[in-house]
This record gives C-alpha cells, sequence and structure tokens, in this order.
C-alpha cells in the first residue's frame, strides 16, 4: 500500500504546473520543478517529512543546545514550515547555520540568505 501512495504523490509533483497572474492576465503555464505547491494540503506533511530528522542531524553534530530541563537539550523550535534555531552564543548559532547548509545540501535543497532572519 504505501508504494500506491507515493507513486501518487510522485504523479501529482511530476505534473505540477503553475500560473502567474499579473495586470495584464496569466502567463503561460510553467513546470514547478522545486518545492512544494503553495496551498496543497498536502505540502506541509511533505515538508515536515522531509525535515524529520534536522533535530538530530544538529544534535550529532556536537553542537550545543539550550538546555531547558535538567534532563532536555533543545536545538530548535519547529511550527508548520518555519524553524527557529537555538543557541547559546553567537559563535554557536553560526556553527549550527553551517550544519543546517550542510543538511540541506545533502537532502537536494538550498538555504538561501533571503530565508534567514
Amino acid at each position: 500500500m504505501e508504494g500506491k501512495y507515493i507513486r501518487i504523490i510522485q504523479a501529482l509533483y511530476s505534473a505540477a504546473k503553475m500560473r502567474v497572474r499579473t495586470p495584464e492576465g496569466s502567463t503561460k503555464s510553467l513546470n514547478v520543478t522545486k518545492g512544494v505547491l503553495q496551498g496543497e494540503i498536502l505540502s506541509p506533511f511533505l515538508f515536515t517529512i522531509y525535515l524529520n530528522d534536522v533535530e538530530s542531524y544538529l544534535a550529532n553534530r556536537t553542537t550545543r543546545g539550550v538546555q531547558v530541563d535538567r534532563n532536555k537539550t533543545v536545538h530548535l523550535l519547529a511550527y508548520a514550515d518555519d524553524i527557529v534555531i537555538l543557541g547559546d552564543s553567537p559563535g554557536n548559532l553560526q556553527q549550527k547555520l553551517a550544519i543546517l547548509k550542510e543538511y540541506c545540501t545533502k537532502k537536494g535543497s538550498q538555504l538561501t540568505q533571503k530565508k534567514l532572519k
């Protein structure tokens, strides 16, 4: 059954097209080749699957997290498609951003300056 769902998702994304609406009218259809479809109900779920192991990836790279409890250290907070990287110093945050960039590269995506705040 799992293979069937994967094939359905692949079919959905392999045929994805978009148009840009302008004051002069809509553009011709363009193929969507990157990212998830905006407004599509499956997109948040796919994004979550994509980032499922990002916290363990950070933790396994010997970066310090923020201690929130005697037994709990947190490296990031995530909600929908937003992530907040936590660190105890500017240097620690820079280290985590470099690791996050490495993670994204391994997953075939890019971490752009525009997305960082």
